[in-house]
């Protein structure tokens, strides 16, 4: 997403990205969220903790850098964990269902950006 400076004319790449509609609808959540809250459909007891939701933001550069020396759903789990700061075995409790709505929106902001074949030169 691009905006204008005030006064200067220049653009600026906003941080953020823009959720796009049909995801932010299916999440249930506003087009410009930082934040996604997944509701566990029943508690998750674990060392005397219960865990009844898990929130996620936009992952930083180290938690994508450790998640990605593992692979497959293992790496998705790990980046989960890692985002939300709860241990995998909560991330495993979760129903396919969710766990891919959590994925869809990490997916926004590890797949955010200028497309390099649209880029110029």
């Amino acid at each position: 997403m691009q905006s204008e400076t005030p006064g200067n004319g220049a653009a600026e790449w906003s941080a953020a990205p823009e959720i796009d509609e049909n995801l932010a609808k299916w999440l249930g959540i506003e087009r410009d969220a930082a934040t996604f809250t997944v509701k566990l459909a029943k508690p998750y007891e674990l060392a005397g903790q219960i865990y009844r939701e898990l929130t996620l933001s936009e992952p930083s550069l180290g938690q994508v850098e450790e998640a990605a020396k593992k692979t497959g759903l293992a790496q998705d789990v790990a980046l989960i964990s890692a985002v939300a700061g709860v241990p995998e075995r909560v991330v495993r409790a979760l129903p396919h269902s969710e766990y891919r709505r959590a994925i869809a929106f990490l997916n926004v902001f590890l797949l955010a950006g200028p497309q390099p074949a649209l880029l110029p030169g």
